[in-house]
């Protein structure tokens, strides 16, 4: 389930928030998750340490200099830089110019956010509209959002950006909105499915 999540979350990073449906219906024949075999995260502190340090003045050298060498993965996109603490972690992309691009939480399973998040209405989410602002999706959802990626919309020092949230719960169910510069929903990921 990670790697779906860091790939659509990448993806749109990469692509700098490219287009998705708000409101498509789930897999009627969804299967039921698999345990979860991650540490769920306590406090919204250790799952975003690394993360929290990271400002889009960063270069691939500052972060190399404070948390070490990233492992890299690198598709036809481009690169993403990852560090990981043992815990928890934070991925990057760059520009081709040096500025970073987007700054992502890198987790094991999206499932470990349930009790930060603490989501209850997440059977709400295909009840959304593109014009929803962040106020309305916590309110609809029945929790605030986490910010999990923020993604600048070009490599000018002053950027404009999208930012995304995440809205999760102990059974396992899952909601991820990006939302544009304009602070109204750009694109929506979710997994309605429950854990075993």
């Amino acid at each position: 389930m990670k790697k779906l999540w860091i790939a659509a979350l990448l993806i749109a990073a990469l692509a700098l928030a490219g287009c998705s449906a708000v409101g498509t219906q789930p897999d009627p024949e969804a299967t039921p998750l698999p345990p979860l075999t991650a540490r769920m995260f306590e406090t919204r502190d250790e799952a975003f340490a690394m993360y929290d340090q990271v400002t889009f003045s960063d270069t691939l050298e500052s972060l190399t200099e404070r948390f070490g060498e990233p492992r890299v993965e690198t598709s036809d996109n481009g690169s993403a830089y990852y560090w990981n603490d043992g815990t928890c972690g934070v991925a990057v992309v760059f520009f081709e110019n040096g500025r970073m691009r987007s700054k992502l939480v890198d987790f094991e399973d999206i499932r470990q956010f349930g009790k930060v998040s603490g989501a209850k209405g997440l059977d709400n989410i295909m009840s959304m509209s593109k014009d929803f602002d962040l106020t309305s999706v916590s309110l609809m959802l029945g929790a605030e959002g986490v910010e999990m990626i923020r993604v600048a919309q070009d490599s000018s020092a002053n950027p404009d950006f999208n930012v995304g949230y995440i809205w999760a719960n102990e059974e396992g169910q899952a909601a991820m909105v990006l939302f544009n510069k304009k602070g109204t929903i750009e694109q929506v990921s979710y997994s309605l499915d429950k854990t075993e």
